[in-house]
């Protein structure tokens, strides 16, 4: 009976054992995604059925002057450049395109749409890219439109009302809907009132774009920044004015001095802040 009993207890060990192995080699395959940069990565699936979503990234707009929030209007004398000029800020519109992204696992992805920030518009306050190859570690753009791409008409169908609000006149002074000479689109408008020396109020714009057919559009090179899902590109409205120093004039469309000015200034204007 004990012979029996220890022969019994090897079959059922064995019995076991075959079971268990039985399951383990009939164990069929697992799908789902197997990428550790996906935001649905499953950790028991062991053949990718490309089901893979990736991360967003929402790209924010805001202008400072010198670290203080802007209060649009015209009559909101609050600031004052590095000349001691005391203006207000009444709008902002402003174009950026080319813009790269660069990701943890070494992708790049390229963009061909202009994006378009206007202060007057709370849906151009951000921007989502969807689908991304992961979090975004670095951004690439251009302030502007390339000579390229900033075509007389080029525009019209763009979202925001963007072709007739930031329209640039061309060598003829007459709009670019109607005449299709030299012009194309505005970089950037922002206006507002200043203070000149004698204490009078008046009206400027300080506006860029493609003067005397000359680009003056500014590639920036590449931000970086930690691994992130949301950023915010903040633009300093005073550095337009600083490094070379120039003042605060009514119109500048035509002035091929401060369009350079602005241009040799551009690259302190922008900064990118982070969000986790």
């Amino acid at each position: 009976m004990i012979c029996n009993t220890k022969y019994s207890n090897l079959r059922a060990l064995f019995l076991i054992f075959s079971i268990c192995l039985f399951f383990s080699s009939c164990k069929k395959d697992i799908y789902g995604c197997i990428d550790l940069n996906a935001d649905n990565y499953d950790s028991d699936a062991t053949i990718n059925d490309k089901s893979c979503i990736y991360t967003n990234l929402t790209l924010n707009f805001d202008n400072l002057v010198d670290g203080s929030a802007i209060i649009y209007g015209n009559n909101n004398f609050l600031f004052h450049n590095v000349n001691g000029t005391n203006y207000s800020v009444s709008k902002i519109k402003y174009v950026i395109s080319d813009l790269k992204l660069y990701f943890q696992n070494d992708e790049i992805v390229q963009f061909d749409e202009i994006i378009f920030f206007n202060s007057d518009n709370n849906e151009t306050s951000s921007y989502i890219f969807n689908n991304l190859p992961g979090l975004c570690i670095g951004m690439e753009f251009r302030f502007g439109l390339s000579a390229e791409n900033n075509i007389d008409l080029l525009y019209i169908n763009e979202d925001y009302n963007f072709h007739d609000l930031m329209d640039w006149p061309n060598s003829f002074g007459q709009s670019t809907s109607s005449v299709n000479q030299l012009g194309g689109y505005h970089y950037m408008q922002v206006d507002g009132r200043y203070i000149d020396d004698q204490g009078q109020q008046k009206g400027y714009s300080l506006h860029t774009g493609p003067t005397n057919g000359q680009d003056f559009s500014i590639l920036y090179p590449k931000f970086d920044f930690p691994p992130s899902a949301e950023i915010t590109l903040v633009m300093n409205i005073n550095n337009w004015y600083d490094n070379p120093i120039h003042d605060i004039k009514p119109s500048i469309m035509d002035d091929i001095q401060t369009q350079t000015n602005l241009f040799e200034n551009a690259n302190n204007v922008f900064s990118i802040i982070t969000q986790y």
